[in-house]
């Protein structure tokens, strides 16, 4: 036989030792729960955010006819562009393009020559070319996308 008295007088069921006890069980039970409850990792409570996506719906074409040592404005600053094409045109030639005005006139820049694929940009800058020849006179093609004005 055992020495434990609880073998030998066991709680009455629904009596004092018996309530107590489960109800101490209960409140570890709850305490456990309420633990791992606040261990957990809690979602974030977030509002989503509505996003429109914009295709630039307006463009423009133009074509630029160059004389020998000149330079002029290809695309204007434009806030509202998403991008521009340059391509040269002329065959066997060259066109300087620029950031500024004098930076064309003074001949420093990205030379874009015939037969090369156009030249794409995604920036609302200015953007400069000029006829580095001497001798002929160069066309350039330039296209824009750009979004409405809102």
């Amino acid at each position: 036989m055992s020495d434990n008295p609880e073998d030998l007088y066991p709680p009455r069921p629904g009596g004092l030792v018996d309530t107590a006890r489960k109800t101490k069980a209960a409140q570890e039970s709850a305490a456990r729960d309420q633990a791992e409850k606040d261990a957990a990792a809690k979602p974030r409570k977030t509002k989503p955010v509505t996003v429109k996506i914009r295709q630039p719906n307006l463009f423009g074409a133009k074509t630029i006819n160059l004389a020998e040592g000149q330079s002029t404005m290809a695309m204007p600053a434009d806030p509202n562009r998403k991008r521009g094409k340059l391509n040269l045109l002329t065959a066997s030639a060259s066109v300087l393009i620029a950031r500024d005005r004098s930076s064309a006139d003074m001949g420093s820049g990205y030379t874009l020559m015939s037969g090369q694929p156009p030249e794409e940009f995604e920036h609302t800058r200015e953007v400069w070319v000029n006829n580095p020849s001497n001798s002929t006179s160069i066309q350039v093609s330039v296209y824009t996308e750009s979004y409405d004005q809102e």
